[in-house]
């Protein structure tokens, strides 16, 4: 799945999370981090219904999470 978002000003990296269940906050894991506006995550199981959110990161640490998006693995 290759995920695409808008920059914030003033970032360093941003972290992008996904999870199978998103009302479980222990659910969600990191799926990596990078310092572009887009990211491919790998390894996912076809016909997979995936929940993804992101957070931009500076010097003074973590943003709020994005709203979460429902991707469905083909």
């Amino acid at each position: 799945i290759v995920l695409n978002w808008g920059g914030l000003k003033g970032k360093r990296v941003y972290i992008v999370e996904s999870t199978l269940d998103p009302n479980m906050e222990a659910n969600w894991e990191i799926q990596g981090q990078t310092s572009k506006n887009r990211m491919v995550v790998d390894g996912l199981t076809p016909g997979v219904l995936y929940y993804f959110r992101i957070a931009g990161v500076n010097n003074f640490g973590n943003g709020a999470f994005s709203d979460v998006v429902a991707i469905r693995c083909i």
